[in-house]
């Protein structure tokens, strides 16, 4: 089973030596993401704005992995997964 790292531009770049997400087996595997700007700011406008723009990385680097967002998703024990359904 191969392993593809995803990255996105619409989202910031990691703080540590990880992807943003990993493709393999038919799952992507998204790393988590905290409230930053793909340019490292903090949005303005408190915990609202900051828990969108955490949606908001998740959601970029998802696309960027093929997965269509909002998608239905499954938990795997702690972590969360996204199936790739063929289309």
């Amino acid at each position: 089973m191969g392993k593809q790292p995803i990255t996105s531009a619409s989202a910031p770049q990691p703080s540590g030596a990880y992807s943003q997400a990993i493709a393999a087996g038919g799952f992507v595997f998204l790393s988590g993401q905290g409230p930053f700007t793909p340019d490292g700011e903090v949005p303005e406008g408190g915990f609202g704005a900051q828990a969108r723009q955490v949606f908001a990385n998740l959601a970029a680097v998802a696309e960027a992995a093929g997965v269509p967002w909002p998608t239905p998703f499954g938990w795997g024990s702690t972590w969360t997964t996204w199936r790739i359904s063929p289309r």
